[in-house]
């Protein structure tokens, strides 16, 4: 197993547990919420839309990050192994005309390694929501006025980072292989 391989299997299994832990705080805030809860927040943290206690309110959320973490963590780092196996120009690869160049068992391993980025990303996602829920529970019980927005953000900007760490290292990996071919 290559060392992209190894990454992502244990950014995975991170995924997997961070999505096991967004139910886990879904079914404890289940239990404790009041029979209206806030659905929204503005900008300023403060909830700007109320509904009754619902589960497919509540359950809307942690359902959406368990969909991005199935989707990141583990069909689309297949698909695009696929498209570069068949040199597909639906990849879209830093240095495309070098990356389509390469012969397939380097394209292929060039895209490897977007599978732990990928998997960041979601868990990044996973994170926020989980926070969300949290911060929504104590919001609705009146023990927070407002979802604080400094780890909000927080949240929000390990998302951004994520993204920008996969883009970067996606373009590290297919100069990486056309070095290794030249």
């Amino acid at each position: 197993m290559g060392a992209a391989a190894g990454r992502s299997g244990r950014a995975r299994r991170l995924l997997g547990l961070a999505t096991v832990a967004v139910w886990a705080i879904t079914l404890w805030g289940w239990f404790r919420l009041p029979p209206e809860i806030p659905m929204h927040f503005g900008l300023s943290g403060r909830p700007d839309r109320w509904a009754e206690r619902s589960i497919a309110a509540w359950c809307l959320l942690p359902a959406m990050a368990t969909v991005f973490a199935v989707a990141f963590g583990w069909l689309l780092p297949g698909w695009f192994a696929g498209l570069a196996r068949s040199n597909s120009k639906l990849l879209n690869m830093p240095d495309a005309e070098r990356f389509r160049a390469l012969p397939e068992d380097a394209r292929v391993r060039a895209v490897g390694g977007l599978g732990a980025g990928l998997a960041g990303i979601a868990l990044a996602v996973d994170a926020t929501i989980g926070w969300v829920m949290f911060a929504t529970v104590r919001v609705a019980n009146g023990e927070w006025q407002l979802l604080p927005m400094l780890p909000t953000l927080a949240f929000v900007l390990a998302i951004v980072g994520a993204s920008v760490w996969m883009a970067v290292a996606g373009q590290r990996a297919v100069r990486r292989e056309v070095d290794r071919v030249a």
